[in-house]
């Protein structure tokens, strides 16, 4: 959050995210769901995912494109905003008063 904070002041804005610029060059369309799973399990993010987990994601942000093969379930534009309304200006610590209690928080391990 820092390094994001430091680029808006810098008015850099979003310039070398690298969330939002993979969002922004990410491939819509893919002829088959098994060449996206081999894509995405060479991801640093997905090594520790087990094979059906895997497969369910990825049968989670696709859907059968019209023209054939398969399509994002959601664009690339919508993923670049949830990066940009994420790394908005949040101070967690200076929101905890707001807090509702109880409250539900939920973390993965990996």
């Amino acid at each position: 959050m820092m390094m994001w904070n430091v680029s808006r002041a810098l008015g850099l804005g979003y310039r070398n995210q690298p969330l939002i610029e993979g969002a922004q060059k990410r491939r819509r369309t893919f002829d088959n769901l098994e060449t996206l799973f081999r894509g995405y399990r060479k991801r640093r993010i997905f090594p520790y995912m087990s094979d059906a987990g895997l497969q369910a994601y990825i049968e989670g942000i696709t859907k059968p494109s019209s023209s054939g093969g398969f399509e994002l379930a959601y664009s690339p534009e919508w993923e670049d905003q949830i990066y940009r309304t994420a790394t908005q200006d949040k101070d967690i610590w200076r929101d905890l008063p707001k807090l509702e209690v109880p409250t539900l928080f939920i973390r993965g391990a990996e």
